[in-house]
């Protein structure tokens, strides 16, 4: 973190210095109630209430110190988890484990396939593609996972149910659907490509997503930590400022023209893609490439810019992805089409609400909530400003999943469970019993109370 916004940060909410001592675990020794408290507040900007949790974020809180049923352990441990999934609702709804290990040393990679998911079973977002095998970078990849193996994940944010898991190495298989899509959702950028390099304090790096048409930048924008900047044409003017806070402009343009001479040459031959790229330290490095989401709010307003029917974009994606881009053939469209991340919120073993995650590959993802019925929810900003006729297809087989959740929920107090479609069937993704860490500042006040009414404490408190 750069020194002034350690400063501004610290302006806005006094208790944010916590974080920096955090991050660099001089605050691992602090016992668990004094720890969460701290975190709270510099999270939150709020002071915790756990002798009478009410909120969604407080509920969790308390279910963090006084919940330690043990099978919470099992559920979040990525490999022991399967079976207990496989048992529950059918081993069909498992993705298939190549295998297991203690140490990336004994992988035999000459023996895995071309392409796998390689994860550690003891975190979260670990995950770690391989497409081919050929430019798969297993030393790169062996030095962040020997890291990660190293990491103990109770201790970032004092969530019980990691505590005791076993950190090992999981190989499954690469789920894609028919037209090569890849399925996950906790990708790191690296080592996707062998350019990647990891650096210390990269947090702090800006991020832009830049968005080619045949080869060339039409528009783009920028990101670095909770900073976002407007939309900005080739020619570093701003046509929206109402798709996320408009900031003074970072960077020269000279910098930002470099920028697009990298994505052009990265997107030439290509009809339409998103070009993610890292300035740090005045250089560039590549991020990642992704397809733009027919159906995400904001590629929306980058449609009506490039004079496209956007209300015909909302309702029909189908439709906009042939008129949008004539030249692409009818046949190829869904290589064009966002796979979605579908995360099932329950309480008491029944779903409350259904959020799926778009566009996460620009650096800018959308959050939605629908209830059961398929309704947008205003749990958040996105459901509150997305037009009514820009509602998203409900999958065919959102029913199913919605009674697996319930069924793999049973006789837990809350629980989101995550689930992939993918060619017609169900996944299994992960448990998660802390969503954001119990920190989600996504939610308004009545939203936050909601979810967390509930939730019915295990036992009395006072």
């Amino acid at each position: 973190m750069g020194v002034k916004n350690f400063i501004e940060n610290n302006r806005k909410n006094p208790w944010h210095w916590f974080l920096a001592l955090s991050n660099r675990k001089m605050a691992d020794w602090l016992p668990d109630r004094l720890f969460l408290h701290l975190k709270y507040r510099a999270m939150l900007g709020e002071k915790l209430n756990l002798k009478h949790p009410i909120t969604f974020n407080e509920k969790l809180q308390w279910i963090k110190l006084y919940d330690h049923n043990p099978l919470y352990t099992i559920l979040v441990d990525k490999y022991l988890v399967k079976n207990y999934v496989a048992q529950a609702i059918g081993n069909q709804y498992v993705i298939p484990t190549i295998g297991v290990w203690d140490n990336f040393d004994d992988i035999d990679f000459n023996s895995l396939p071309n392409k796998f998911v390689l994860k550690c079973t003891h975190d979260s977002g670990s995950t770690i593609i391989c497409r081919d095998k050929e430019t798969f970078d297993i030393v790169a990849a062996g030095r962040k996972i020997e890291k990660l193996l190293k990491t103990d994940f109770y201790l970032l944010s004092r969530e019980w149910p990691y505590k005791n898991v076993k950190p090992r190495i999981l190989i499954e298989d690469l789920l894609e659907d028919n037209v090569g899509n890849q399925i996950s959702f906790d990708e790191s950028i690296f080592p996707e490509n062998p350019g990647i390099v990891e650096l210390d304090g990269f947090e702090d790096a800006l991020y832009y997503s830049l968005f080619c048409y045949k080869g060339k930048v039409v528009c783009y924008r920028w990101k670095q930590k909770d900073r976002n900047s407007c939309l900005y044409n080739r020619n570093h003017e701003v046509i929206s400022g109402t798709l996320l806070d408009n900031m003074t402009e970072v960077g020269s343009k000279n910098v930002i023209d470099d920028l697009i001479a990298v994505a052009e040459k990265l997107a030439e031959g290509h009809l339409l893609m998103y070009v993610g790229l890292y300035f740090y330290k005045d250089k560039v490095f590549f991020g990642r490439i992704s397809i733009p989401d027919m159906k995400s709010t904001d590629d929306f307003e980058l449609y009506k810019w490039l004079d496209i029917n956007s209300s015909e974009c909302k309702t029909n994606e189908k439709k906009c992805i042939l008129n949008l881009f004539p030249d692409i053939k009818s046949d190829e469209k869904q290589k064009y089409e966002a796979i979605i991340d579908y995360k099932i919120f329950c309480f008491g073993g029944k779903v409350d609400n259904i959020m799926i995650v778009e566009d996460r590959a620009s650096g800018v993802p959308k959050f939605f909530h629908f209830s059961k019925k398929w309704e947008l929810l205003d749990y958040n900003r996105m459901g509150r400003i997305l037009p009514k006729n820009a509602m998203i297809k409900k999958p065919e087989l959102m029913e199913e999943m919605i009674r697996l959740a319930e069924r793999l929920s049973a006789g837990l107090p809350e629980v989101r469970i995550d689930f992939y479609e993918v060619n017609g069937k169900i996944y299994f993704g992960e448990y998660t019993f802390f969503h954001e860490g119990g920190y989600e500042g996504g939610f308004d006040y009545e939203t936050n109370k909601h979810m967390g009414e509930l939730i019915k404490l295990p036992v009395k408190f006072i």
